[in-house]
């Protein structure tokens, strides 16, 4: 599946590389749950902020803590894009400095 054309490949959304048919299945698998976590995340962003955003402009709130909450805005967000998988944050911080796999093993051009 993953030997089409080159205009085929580079117009797609996706490609799939191997010849299991159950490789869509996970693909599908992969969209869905993505897509539910970026919601999830968009009505997070619009909670804090709709609510901070008036409290902070009309003065009801101190600078400081308005700053505290957008930070905390962040972090919620942040951590649930890693909920069920925190692995990936200690990845991520380990992967610093370091080149990725595929790229290592590129030949030179």
């Amino acid at each position: 599946m993953g030997s089409g054309t080159d205009i085929a490949i580079e117009s797609s959304d996706i490609i799939i590389v191997s010849n299991r048919l159950t490789s869509v299945l996970v693909a599908r698998d992969i969209s869905r749950r993505s897509y539910r976590k970026t919601r999830q995340n968009v009505v997070l962003a619009f909670l804090f902020n709709g609510i901070g955003v008036p409290l902070a402009t009309t003065g009801l709130v101190y600078p400081v803590w308005a700053m505290v909450a957008m930070a905390l805005s962040v972090t919620s967000i942040f951590v649930n894009s890693l909920w069920g998988r925190p692995d990936l944050l200690f990845e991520a911080i380990l992967s610093v400095g370091r080149t990725a796999p595929a790229e290592e093993h590129l030949p030179a051009a």
